[in-house]
C-alpha cells in the first residue's frame, strides 16, 4: 500500500470528526466525501478512488478507525467501522482549535464566520443563533437528526461541494431540492435520505455540472429525469 505525507493524511484523520461518538461509518460513503472536498493530491499513477480506499485502509491499519464486527477476518466483509470514543474526543479538539471543523449541538452558538466544515448532530438548533453570515463560506454540511430552517436555507451555500442529508429528520420538499440544484453549482456529492418527501427527481438537478455523486439509496425517489 503506498503511504501519503503527514500533512496530507492529517486532512483524512480530521475528516472522520462529522461523526457522531459511536455512530457508525460506512467506508464508501465517507471515501466519496473525501474525493469531493479534494483531499486527494492529484496522482497520475494511480486513481483517485483507489487512493481514498488506501487512506481509509491506512485510518484503520493505525486504529484510528476500527471495524464494528470486530469478529471478521476478512477486511472487505466489513462494512461498519466507527471511531474509539477517546480518539474521537483527541481529534476532535484538535480538528475544532484549528477551525478544520465545526460541530453544532442544540443551544451551541456558531464560533464565527470562518466556517468551512460544518456537522449538526441530533439536536435543533435555535434560529437566533444562526447568522445567515456565518455560514456563507461553508464547503461542507453533514446533518445527522433535526436541522433548524435556518440552517436548511440553501442558497446561501455558493461555495459548497458536499451535502450529506442522508440522515436529516427534517421533513424536505421539493422547494428544497430544487434551490439545491439551482444554487449550489459548485456542489460535487449529494446523499438524500428518507425525510425528503419527493419521489420524482426534478429536471434542475442537470445544472450541477460538477457533481460526481448523487446518493439516492435511502431516499424515496423512484423517477430519475432523463438528464441522469
Amino acid at each position: 500500500m503506498a503511504r501519503v505525507g503527514v500533512t496530507n493524511m492529517e486532512s483524512y484523520i480530521r475528516g472522520v470528526t462529522i461523526y457522531p461518538s459511536g455512530h457508525p461509518i460506512r467506508r464508501g460513503r465517507l471515501t466519496r466525501k473525501w474525493l469531493a472536498e479534494g483531499f486527494v493530491k492529484q496522482d497520475h499513477r494511480r486513481n483517485a478512488h483507489r487512493v481514498t480506499i488506501d487512506n481509509f485502509d491506512e485510518l484503520v491499519d493505525r486504529s484510528i478507525i476500527q471495524p464494528i464486527d470486530a469478529s471478521s477476518s476478512n477486511s472487505v466483509e466489513v462494512k461498519r467501522y466507527q471511531i474509539p470514543g477517546m480518539m474521537l474526543g483527541f481529534i476532535l479538539h484538535k480538528s475544532m482549535c484549528e477551525n478544520f471543523v465545526t460541530l453544532l449541538y442544540d443551544q451551541d452558538p456558531l464560533p464565527g464566520s470562518n466556517i468551512r466544515w460544518l456537522s449538526l448532530h441530533h439536536k435543533r438548533a435555535v434560529r437566533s443563533k444562526m447568522n445567515p453570515k456565518d455560514l456563507l463560506l461553508v464547503r461542507s454540511l453533514t446533518v445527522f437528526g433535526k436541522a433548524h430552517t435556518s440552517v436548511l436555507d440553501f442558497p446561501k451555500y455558493e461555495l459548497m461541494r458536499v451535502l450529506d442529508l442522508e440522515e436529516c429528520d427534517e421533513h424536505l420538499k421539493v422547494k428544497h431540492l430544487k434551490k439545491i440544484c439551482s444554487n449550489l453549482l459548485l456542489l460535487r456529492y449529494l446523499s438524500l435520505g428518507s425525510s425528503l418527501k419527493v419521489l420524482v427527481l426534478p429536471k434542475e438537478i442537470k445544472k450541477l455540472q460538477f457533481l460526481e455523486t448523487l446518493d439516492l439509496r435511502r431516499s424515496n425517489i423512484e423517477i430519475l429525469p432523463t438528464q441522469v
